[in-house]
């Protein structure tokens, strides 16, 4: 009973008509300040953004994207030239029709200089030599080292590396490594 007693004994305050302008301009002005707040809060935070780096983005095939570090456009990995130079080896030195691939026909070849020709794959991956070595290498390629029964269909060869050593920076955006490998050569009338 007593409980009921002092609720009934508290006084609500009463609004007045003339305090409410005060009471919506405090409320107002609250709101301001939280406002303005934010305001500086979200331009900081753009500041901050707009004087980061930008990231490096890639996007593959299937159009996943990741971040990369970026790097010199000269810069190559190791390992990605021990690549390079496995695959161009590779495609300079196998030629022919390989035993075992069946009956697979022998390629024309690319004509170099007069009548000599080196193999198509040869002849791409020789985009990857300089430009004034390029012809002199097909060339020499071409008249030396591919036998003349290749395009005949009665000679081939596979080259296989065996050791590629790490590369070494010889200058901007060029190396310099060795390549240990094994070159067999087969006739049809030897397999």
């Amino acid at each position: 009973m007593e409980l009921l007693e002092l609720s009934r004994k508290v006084k609500r305050p009463r609004i007045h008509s003339s305090d409410i302008l005060p009471l919506a301009f405090a409320g107002l002005s609250v709101g301001v300040l939280v406002f303005a707040l934010s305001l500086l809060w979200l331009a900081v935070s753009v500041s901050r953004l707009a004087n980061q780096k930008p990231p490096t983005l890639v996007q593959q095939v299937d159009g996943r994207t990741f971040s990369v570090r970026p790097a010199n456009y000269r810069h190559r990995e190791p390992e990605v030239i021990r690549q390079v130079v496995s695959t161009w080896a590779v495609m300079t030195f196998t030629w022919g029709k390989l035993p075992g691939e069946g009956e697979k026909a022998v390629a024309e070849g690319v004509q170099v200089a007069g009548r000599n020709r080196v193999s198509k794959a040869a002849w791409e991956a020789s985009f990857l030599l300089a430009p004034d070595f390029r012809d002199a290498f097909l060339q020499t390629l071409a008249t030396e080292v591919m036998p003349d029964g290749v395009f005949d269909g009665q000679v081939s060869a596979v080259l296989i590396p065996q050791h590629i050593s790490p590369p070494q920076a010889i200058g901007e955006g060029r190396w310099q490594g060795d390549l240990v490998a094994t070159r067999g050569g087969f006739e049809t009338s030897n397999p």
